[in-house]
């Protein structure tokens, strides 16, 4: 009986629902774990995870790692009802996964610039109010003692300290009457 390619081509789409990575490095044992090929002579499977593979299900896989290699093993049936046991070994760096740590640093430092400059943005609008309190007190001169800050509406800690440098204001208004009127009844 001669072997044809549709031999080999699993029988029923569902019982293969795995895919091994075709450019790694592959192995394929016989069901009595006679190794069929493989790329290089050394590479041999650990007994004891050839025995693994083959009390796996049809649907199951085997992830394990031999020295510096990432694998997986699956156990496979073709057509003529043989089965093989199939091991994938690959270095676990693919190029969709070095293209997603780019991205991924692309976006960190998208996302801390964008955090810098909303965070700026927030803190001058939050300190905006001492801004104008800063400026309303420069404003305030000993011949204009009777000129008070606008206070808003708001009941705020910046509120109440206007508030407090307005009371201030008018305890040094006072005194500075006093003060006057001291001076004019001396006189």
């Amino acid at each position: 009986h001669s072997l044809k390619p549709e031999d080999y081509i699993s029988p029923k789409e569902e019982e293969s629902d795995i895919d091994l990575p075709s450019n790694q490095k592959m192995s394929i044992y016989t069901s009595n774990l006679e190794k069929v090929f493989s790329f290089q002579k050394n590479d041999d499977i650990p007994l004891t995870v050839l025995k693994n593979i083959s009390k796996l299900k049809n649907t199951e896989s085997l992830n394990f790692k031999i020295e510096d290699f990432d694998a997986i093993g699956i156990k496979y049936k073709n057509n003529l009802d043989e089965e093989y046991l199939l091991i994938s070994q690959g270095v676990f760096s693919s190029e969709e996964l070095i293209r997603l740590s780019y991205i991924l640093t692309i976006v960190f430092f998208i996302v801390i610039l964008l955090v810098g400059i909303s965070g700026y943005i927030f803190s001058v609008q939050a300190l905006s109010p001492i801004s104008g309190i800063i400026h309303q007190m420069d404003a305030v001169y000993p011949s204009q003692i009777g000129k008070r800050l606008n206070t808003g509406q708001n009941n705020d800690e910046i509120t109440q300290l206007a508030k407090m440098f307005n009371q201030l204001l008018e305890k040094a208004e006072d005194a500075f009457l006093n003060q006057k009127g001291f001076m004019s009844n001396i006189s």
